[in-house]
């Protein structure tokens, strides 16, 4: 475990939450902001069909987000 040495005091004028870095980086994983094996597959198999053309038009797109 590594631990920081503050040379000054930490002011925080808001409400926070503290909560273990190991939850931390479970949670930016679960969200999507981590790379995971079935992230990293999910994004190979749509640049395969990018690549053979298969995409949605923009205009479906556009009318299915509504």
């Amino acid at each position: 475990m590594s631990t920081l040495k503050l040379l000054h005091p930490v002011t925080i004028d808001e409400p926070v939450v503290v909560i273990p870095v190991d939850d931390y980086r479970t949670l930016l994983a679960e969200a999507g902001y981590l790379p995971t094996p079935q992230l990293s597959q999910h994004i190979a198999a749509a640049r395969t069909r990018f690549r053979k053309g298969r995409t949605i038009p923009w205009e479906q797109l556009k009318r299915e987000l509504k």
